[in-house]
């Protein structure tokens, strides 16, 4: 896998070395976790057998308590039993405000089993990661740049995979540093929007995933206003471009809960955004049997037939299972309006 960019960070071996350091020091101890006894892993997950590529998705994660460690140790339990080559981090990867004090807790002890087994850790910054300005820091502990995309798969089945930092598109976030000022801001967004297009427009791939912090659709923006005015703001950036490069699936964090895949203008998008935070009852959309505020993760097979994913409660109970299909290029799917 080739991770491809505007801009690499080869120029932060300090940081590359923090990361080594960190992931060598204080192993966890693992501890049993109650598992549920209405599901085991692989139990009705479609296409399991000798998959092409797994990869694994978490948002909103790094708490750094007993709810991180939780889904951790459930995400390693069934790593144990089915391998999984990457994880996909949708950003909020260290709270409260993306403190390199707090990669420790946050980053190398909950992962340090699938660190281990070189488990390669792919991350979008969400808004707590930048808020205090250590953005740049928490890149260079990854290895990655700001934005990038790689492909995964076999030929017939590749899927290309778009790494974007939603940050610069979203108004009214508080952040620290650089970002902070709206030049910069605007300058950054402006190069990274075209980059994101000019890199959409030469893909060749079977299937074409996004996947960032915030999303462009969301009912856990009914309860807040502020919260639906950036989704909108969002979507006119960035829906354009998916439905004209004929984006499969977006995925997001940033809501505390689980969203089911949905369809808008032929691109499904998904919020899984409890991988170590969760929405309280008054906080977010309503539950119902599209949106679950349990503490979970998802896993995705590549297959021939496009992306197979199954959503797992910190228990290990499978709360939903399904297929992103793989489309007719170039025709499009039928689109639903929001």
């Amino acid at each position: 896998m080739t991770i491809s960019s505007s801009t690499y960070l080869n120029s932060y071996p300090q940081g590359q070395a923090f990361r080594r350091q960190q992931r060598d020091s204080n192993p966890i101890q693992a501890k049993a976790i109650p598992q549920s006894q209405s599901a085991s892993p692989l139990s009705g997950f479609p296409h399991t057998q000798n998959p092409a590529y797994r990869f694994a998705v978490i948002g909103d994660s790094g708490t750094g308590d007993w709810r991180q460690a939780a889904v951790a140790q459930q995400l390693s339990y069934w790593y144990g039993i089915s391998p999984f080559q990457s994880v996909l981090m949708l950003g909020d990867n260290v709270y409260p405000a993306g403190n390199p004090a707090l990669f420790q807790d946050r980053i190398a002890k909950p992962y340090e089993d699938l660190f281990q087994h070189h488990v390669r850790f792919l991350p979008v910054m969400g808004n707590h990661d930048v808020k205090a300005g250590f953005g740049n820091w928490q890149l260079a502990y990854w290895g990655v740049p700001p934005y990038y995309h790689y492909k995964l798969g076999p030929k017939g089945s590749e899927v290309e995979f778009w790494a974007i930092d939603t940050n610069l598109f979203t108004p009214g976030l508080k952040v620290s540093g650089p970002n902070n000022d709206s030049s910069v801001r605007q300058q950054k967004a402006a190069c990274q929007l075209q980059w994101l297009e000019q890199t959409l427009a030469n893909s060749n791939a079977d299937m074409k995933v996004l996947y960032a912090h915030h999303p462009l659709y969301s009912q856990g923006a009914d309860k807040k206003p502020i919260r639906a005015w950036q989704q909108a703001e969002l979507a006119q950036t960035l829906a354009p471009l998916l439905a004209k490069y004929a984006v499969d699936l977006y995925m997001s964090g940033h809501e505390h809960h689980y969203e089911k895949p949905r369809l808008v203008n032929g691109t499904y998008h998904l919020v899984s955004g409890a991988g170590g935070n969760i929405d309280s009852a008054k906080r977010g959309g309503s539950e119902s049997n599209d949106l679950m505020k349990q503490l979970h993760f998802m896993l995705f097979d590549i297959t021939p037939e496009g992306l197979s994913y199954q959503t797992v409660s910190v228990t290990g109970q499978v709360l939903d299972q399904g297929l992103i299909p793989k489309r007719s290029r170039p025709g499009q799917r039928l689109s639903m309006s929001v």
